[in-house]
């Protein structure tokens, strides 16, 4: 991990610990395969990959009414080990595609998520935070749900 990532986990560890990872693939507006994920190494790599990327200076544009009908949605759940958190114990995250590159959003305010969801798409007031993502890491969320 990089410096920064570093200083994340640190802090992680002292408040905050992720104790599960809720995963869900919507194609055509259906969902067609969730998950539950609680590894240890699983939780922390996933929580120190999201800490690590770089989010766009910009929201790009085409985001704002973006209809959502396949996406994968990424809920990390934290536990409190020190009772002193000041934060929500939930980030919710969605991956898309648009025009072959690929985001992970970041939905910012607590309990936003099931609003977008409601509405199916988002919306510019919306408190969304977009990253790039490479297609192995997109990939990597379906591919969790093969059978080897």
């Amino acid at each position: 991990t990089n410096a920064a990532g570093d200083l994340y986990v640190e802090q992680l560890e002292k408040e905050m610990e992720p104790n599960l990872v809720t995963i869900t693939v919507v194609e055509d507006g259906q969902e067609v395969a969730a998950g539950e994920y609680d590894a240890p190494d699983f939780l922390l790599n996933t929580v120190t990959d999201i800490h690590e990327l770089h989010h766009l200076d910009e929201t790009p544009s085409f985001l704002n009414g973006y209809q959502l009908s396949n996406y994968s949605m990424l809920s990390i759940h934290y536990a409190d080990t020190t009772g002193e958190a000041h934060y929500e114990d939930t980030c919710d995250y969605l991956t898309i595609e648009s025009d072959g590159t690929y985001y992970l959003l970041e939905i910012r305010a607590d309990r936003q998520i099931e609003d977008i969801l409601a509405k199916g798409q988002i919306a510019d007031k919306d408190d969304v935070l977009a990253y790039e993502i490479s297609a192995e890491a997109y990939a990597v969320l379906h591919g969790l749900f093969e059978k080897p």
